[in-house]
């Protein structure tokens, strides 16, 4: 049923997480195998790392696995396999049980999780195993992996990660598959297309892709009982397979043990030149997708603003939490002396990672405790339709200062009948199907770019031209234009823009230096 190649491969992967969990020597293995889902090889023992660290984080932290497949209809179990686990998260295993096994009757994926306690209590009578959860999947959710799984080989690096996230988007929206108990992880996501309806996962991607300034990356991904290193060729259009490499610090023979993390900045270095090389803790980025992961939509404007403290603390969190090399100039001191000197404060190690959320939920000051805001997102695919004006129109319905409900009305009809139709005109016809509409926001894909490009993926550079650009084009009714106009957006439109950025920096960076 599942792709031959696929199967191969995967039984492989168990052959060698056995082998390994026998106590075989470490060091013996060097066969290279392919990331499930993926063309990437990579060694073995990276595999079983992989299963043995990260899929207990992320899904399960308990021994023993079965799959189930199940048929469209969900009215037949078309296959049931066992895994066995000796180690939470790692399967050494491959048995396909008899499909008897599962009473078709006392099954069923609307009522999971008795389904989990009566498929657990069979198999512990016939097989003597404990499960800890179980995946199931429907004949078209295989069908959909298998014809990706044919050319994925082929595939570039941006094809791969479209390809792969349009897939996970149709399974979860589509129900094409199920684990019990649920992970946060897939409660997560289905809660987020549930709330997010008409945005897809691909399309977060292609936001981030095309705002990425350099091509080649490479990022070590650090703990003291598990590292692997990552490197990226990002905008190449060469199969994704030599586009991202995967590597055990044992295959550039680097012992990460015996060094501290400065050490091992160099000693990667001086195996990939020309390279920017990031070292990031995984213990910090696995707390913080864990708590990601535990957010329920709508989400509650406390639990947010914590979130994005820690995010932000990360962010400031250099030499501590993240690492660089070539590190940035704007952490070197002389260099911010100097910077210092013309009047600019822009210490990123004292972002203000308290002040700045609470800046942002100072929208009631604004808009009110509760409120209707339309966010008309324009231009946004101009290379693909030109004829098309491919916008996107967002109602977002505040109460208590949170996003409550988010509606996607068409403003079609309006543009066919004037095509130079204004935004008073937009908010009085949707004032009149949602209720009273206190603002009307239209954003152009250009300034949101430049806002990513500038603010975030190059926020360690001070850059003061290109941040005073984008200053600029918030101010010009061509990329940003809103009705009724709110007093501070008339304020930012008369004052300079340089007087703008010397304003908002002490609100960004704290100018305490403690």
């Amino acid at each position: 049923m599942i792709n031959e190649k696929f199967l191969n491969n995967w039984l492989k992967i168990l052959n060698y997480n056995n082998k390994i969990n026998e106590s075989l020597e470490i060091d013996e293995i060097t066969e290279k195998i392919t990331i499930p889902f993926t063309p990437i090889d990579v060694n073995a023992l990276l595999i079983y790392n992989f299963f043995k660290y990260l899929y207990p984080e992320i899904i399960n932290d308990q021994q023993n696995v079965l799959d189930i497949i199940i048929s469209n209809d969900k009215e037949k179990i078309l296959d049931t396999i066992l895994y066995e686990t000796k180690e939470p998260g790692v399967p050494i295993s491959y048995e396909k049980l008899n499909t008897n096994i599962i009473k078709s009757r006392k099954f069923s994926t609307e009522n999971l999780e008795e389904s989990f306690f009566n498929v657990q209590k069979r198999v512990l009578k016939k097989k003597e195993l404990r499960i800890s959860h179980i995946r199931i999947f429907k004949e078209e959710f295989i069908e959909i992996l298998n014809k990706y799984l044919k050319k994925s080989d082929d595939l570039s690096f941006h094809e791969f990660f479209i390809s792969l996230l349009e897939i996970i988007d149709k399974s979860i929206r589509e129900k094409l598959f199920f684990i019990s108990p649920k992970p946060n992880l897939l409660s997560f996501l289905e809660d987020f297309l549930q709330f997010f309806n008409n945005f897809h996962l691909s399309t977060i991607f292609e936001l981030l892709f095309r705002n990425i300034s350099k091509d080649n990356y490479v990022i070590i991904f650090y703990s003291r009982a598990f590292s692997f290193i990552v490197k990226l060729n990002i905008k190449s259009t060469k199969k994704v397979k030599n586009c991202i490499k995967i590597f055990n610090p044992r295959d550039l023979e680097i012992e990460f043990d015996k060094l501290d993390k400065h050490e091992i900045l160099k000693k990667v270095n001086m195996k990939f030149k020309n390279n920017l090389i990031y070292l990031i803790e995984q213990g910090q980025i696995l707390r913080i997708l864990n708590e990601l992961f535990e957010f329920e939509f709508p989400i509650q404007k406390e639990k947010l603003n914590l979130f994005l403290q820690k995010l932000l603390f990360q962010f400031r969190s250099f030499q501590s939490n993240w690492y660089r090399h070539p590190p940035p100039k704007m952490y070197r001191a002389f260099y911010r002396f100097l910077i210092r000197l013309l009047g600019f404060n822009y210490n990123l190690k004292k972002i203000s990672h308290w002040a700045i959320p609470e800046l942002l939920y100072k929208s009631d000051l604004i808009f009110g405790m509760n409120s209707k805001i339309v966010l008309i997102l324009y231009n946004l695919n101009p290379e693909k339709d030109p004829e098309k004006k491919n916008n996107v129109v967002i109602l977002l319905e505040t109460e208590n200062n949170a996003v409550t409900n988010i509606y996607y009305p068409s403003i079609d009809t309006l543009e066919e009948k004037n095509t130079k139709i204004s935004i008073k005109t937009i908010r009085n016809e949707l004032s009149t199907e949602y209720g009273y509409i206190n603002i009307v926001i239209k954003i152009d894909k250009f300034l949101i770019d430049l806002i990513i490009q500038n603010f975030i993926f190059k926020f360690t550079k001070f850059q003061l031209f290109s941040k005073l650009k984008t200053i600029r084009a918030i101010k010009n009714e061509k990329y940003l234009s809103m009705y009724p106009e709110m007093p501070i957006y008339k304020f930012i439109k008369k004052s300079n823009s340089l007087k703008i950025f010397k304003t908002i920096l002490p609100i960004l960076i704290d100018k305490h230096e403690f």
